[in-house]
């Protein structure tokens, strides 16, 4: 299974998927979203929950199965081979 279909399963749209940023977005009944993006320039992941109303962006918790597509989409980058 790749990343695309483990954050898919877990309710997460691809956004966008460029040389340097992948983003993964859910949106939430109440019109929040959460965003996991992969930043490849610098090798980071950034993980928010962005609340519309008022608006805020706070820390997003995360799972074992968010965890386990994080991982997975670093494999895919190969963010791990040096």
């Amino acid at each position: 299974m790749t990343a695309k279909e483990m954050f898919n399963d877990l309710g997460y749209e691809l956004i966008e998927n460029g040389e340097r940023l992948t983003h993964y977005r859910k949106k939430l009944d109440n019109h929040d979203f959460l965003n996991v993006e992969f930043n490849s320039a610098g090798k980071f992941c950034h993980c928010t929950h962005m609340i519309v109303k008022p608006f805020d962006v706070v820390a997003l918790e995360v799972d074992v199965g968010l965890h386990k597509a994080i991982d997975k989409q670093i494999k895919e980058l190969g963010w791990l081979n040096g």
